[in-house]
């Protein structure tokens, strides 16, 4: 069985933190693009145990492209049980997309929506976010920007220790709580 972790992200043109990366009253020290800010949506699943992404790009995201996802996933495991776990979005909800998923045979599981820190593929889109988006210096290199982004994350497609790591999804990373001691010192 596949568990894997799903979810989406939009990125734009202009970097995210411009506005924010110079002193008050001084110009961005990341260029702002005079071209249309556009917004690509990416949706992606993690496997939480192999660390593989699999991934769509589409200019708008929607019913369309939430089936195209779905495809692409049983594409990537045609012989597997695939259960993907995904916040409850209206276009995770609609209709034809859960006719979609039931037609390829995935199983759906339902996180709570805004919860963010509950899915490890959110963790995934923080990593690419900071590594390429945040602060970049070619927004009017819209081509190369969407090369690179995809280089990144096609990087995982075979899966990735170093990922799960990342996400916090293997017992290594998990943090150790210090447990007092039962033993009284009554002094």
């Amino acid at each position: 069985m596949r568990r894997l972790s799903g979810d989406a992200f939009s990125r734009s043109r202009p970097p995210t933190l411009a506005a924010t990366s110079a002193p008050r009253g001084s110009a961005p020290t990341a260029p702002l693009s005079h071209q249309a800010t556009t917004r690509p949506r990416s949706s992606g699943a993690l496997d939480s145990v192999s660390g593989r992404v699999v991934w769509t790009a589409r200019a708008q995201r929607g019913v369309v492209g939430l089936c195209q996802f779905l495809q692409t996933l049983r594409t990537a495991s045609p012989t597997d049980i695939v259960l993907l776990v995904w916040d409850n979005g209206p276009g995770h909800c609609h209709p034809t997309v859960l006719a979609q998923a039931a037609a390829l045979e995935i199983e759906r599981r339902w996180r709570p929506t805004y919860a963010p820190w509950t899915n490890f593929i959110e963790q995934r889109w923080r990593w690419l976010k900071h590594t390429l988006l945040h602060h970049h210096h070619r927004a009017d290199q819209w081509h190369q920007r969407k090369a690179e982004v995809a280089a990144f994350l096609d990087q995982f497609a075979e899966g990735s220790q170093a990922l799960l790591r990342y996400v916090g999804a293997l017992p290594d990373s998990v943090v150790k709580v210090h447990q007092p001691s039962s033993r009284r010192d009554d002094g």
